[in-house]
């Protein structure tokens, strides 16, 4: 008996819903090639504007990672590599007076400093990823040149040249990866029209 009133009822709903569905489907035509033809261009045209539309919001999102990065996550990290290297350029070079000024000026102010931005660089969090591998590679150049600080340390404190002409070529190598860093984010920097100096 049961059996019976479940077929019945299946019975009714399927033609409860044949008669909905055929009904609903009544102004609809078959379309002839033309209209197909219209339908693939208008679903192109469609694939296409939502391909912009991406695009579009893929730039403004690269954009807005760029300004972070460069306005906020880097604030900090910019102001103390400029000091750092400041104080650097101050004993060294055509500045360069002794060796336990330049001795002093290393310990006391380019070192601490330096090993501050590269605290700072650490602690920054890139997620975009082209930013992040760009942000590795300021980091490499970094730490190379702290690496470099501390072989002039040494050198002078031991006398001895052979240690600071491997902390020039080590200063040298971690300029040339921060060089790199800083003309691929011009080059980002002119693509998505962000001022950062």
């Amino acid at each position: 008996m049961k059996k019976h009133i479940f077929t019945i009822l299946m019975s009714f709903l399927l033609i409860g819903l044949t008669a909905a569905c055929s009904s609903s489907f009544d102004h609809i035509t078959i379309p002839d090639d033309r209209s197909k033809k219209e339908q693939t261009d208008m679903t192109e045209k469609k694939r296409k504007e939502q391909s912009k539309k991406n695009d579009q919001t893929d730039r403004k999102t690269m954009a807005d990672d760029l300004r972070q990065y460069l306005l906020v996550d880097l604030q900090n990290a910019s102001f103390l590599e400029y000091e750092a290297i400041t104080a650097y350029e101050s004993v060294t070079g055509m500045n360069y007076t002794d060796d336990i000024t330049t001795l002093e000026t290393l310990k006391n102010e380019v070192i601490p400093t330096y090993t501050d931005l590269l605290d700072e660089l650490y602690n920054v969090k890139v997620s975009n990823p082209i930013l992040n591998e760009l942000h590795s590679l300021y980091i490499s150049g970094a730490e190379k040149q702290l690496d470099a600080f501390y072989l002039f340390v040494e050198g002078i404190e031991k006398q001895n040249p052979a240690i600071i002409s491997e902390g020039n070529k080590i200063l040298a190598e971690g300029k040339e990866l921060i060089d790199r860093f800083v003309k691929e984010m011009e080059k980002l920097t002119l693509e998505y029209g962000i001022s950062y100096y």
